[in-house]
């Protein structure tokens, strides 16, 4: 567990380099870096997640607890960024299936040509997750593109809620879960991204005044629902998703109450955010390979498939970067 420990108070450290407070709201506050930052710490939490069982141990598993908030806040992140993207530039829609899909897709595609290359389950790794985001994209943009309707994105909105209702119920444990209807309880983050995009001005407006008493019940509620999960998790719907589900509301709305008022990033912090979505896609593969090749203790492995994880997600980053350059141009 020492090892485990140390990877855990690295990446604390490496996120606590360059923190700031701000006295005042900043009109941009949660802008581009400081989403690549928070993406950073959610692929690594999503890691430890997928540790085999064999190499678990208690603080891997008390990191892994919160992979399904790191993954909430994937899906945050997108939505909030494509509904910024459609106010501020011109023309964001035109090209969206050439520069935005394509900035997912090449870079799964890779990941998968990897995955069967070396005789490993294609769909391992994040796949499935980014076939959900992938759905949503293309409703975001038919929503966008052909409805005229004032509040259009709350289209978007009951189609996702739908979308976790429905799995919740009805697909999960079922032969549907092997096509890709999966992810019910972060699929939410999508809805939380646009209603978070929406309103954004009246929650700096609610985080400007009284802060760190608010801040304080931001806090406080997490805790009371975190515990009140674990209590009953296993409940059928009210504790195995209305819990969770409001769980991950409330550590989503305490993480955009922090960084109203605090500046993330440095610059390893942000470089591990560029290459998150890699770190996503590879860390089953990473995962893999050390499971079926080496038997190391569990802080090792662990160790290992972080880092490992890590250095190939940066290499694979790159490459993805030049083909996806090139088809954009």
């Amino acid at each position: 567990m020492i090892l485990t420990s140390a990877v855990f108070f690295a990446i604390v450290l490496i996120e606590l380099i360059g923190l700031k407070y701000k006295k005042d709201i900043e009109s941009n506050f949660f802008d581009l870096k400081t989403a690549n930052v928070l993406r950073g710490v959610c692929s690594i939490i999503v890691i430890m997640v997928h540790i085999p069982a064999h190499y678990t141990n208690k603080v891997q598993d008390m990191i892994g607890s919160f992979a399904f908030v790191g993954v909430t806040l994937f899906f945050m992140m997108s939505a909030y960024g494509l509904v910024i993207s459609v106010k501020t530039k011109e023309n964001y829609l035109k090209g969206f299936f050439r520069k935005r899909i394509s900035a997912i897709l090449i870079p799964l595609l890779i990941s998968v040509a990897v995955k069967l290359i070396f005789g490993l389950n294609w769909r391992s790794g994040g796949v499935m997750f980014v076939a959900v985001l992938l759905l949503f994209y293309v409703l975001f943009w038919l929503v966008n593109r052909f409805v005229k309707w004032q509040h259009k994105n709350s289209i978007i909105v009951l189609f996702v809620v739908l979308y976790s209702l429905f799995g919740y119920l009805f697909v999960k444990d079922s032969a549907l879960q092997d096509f890709g209807f999966s992810w019910y309880y972060e699929a939410m983050g999508f809805a939380y991204g646009i209603l978070f995009a929406q309103f954004q001005d009246k929650f700096a407006a609610f985080a400007k005044n009284k802060y760190f008493l608010k801040l304080s019940m931001f806090v406080l509620c997490s805790g009371l629902l975190g515990v009140l999960y674990l209590k009953f998790k296993t409940v059928y719907f009210l504790g195995e998703y209305l819990l969770k589900c409001m769980l991950g509301i409330a550590i989503t709305a305490l993480v955009m109450m922090i960084v109203t008022h605090f500046r993330l990033g440095n610059r390893l912090s942000v470089e591990l955010g560029k290459i998150s979505f890699e770190i996503f896609l590879y860390h089953g593969f990473v995962i893999s390979l050390l499971n079926k090749y080496t038997h190391f203790s569990s802080g090792l492995f662990i160790f290992l498939s972080v880092l490992l994880t890590i250095a190939l997600a940066f290499v694979m980053n790159r490459l993805d970067s030049i083909i996806v350059k090139r088809l954009k141009n």
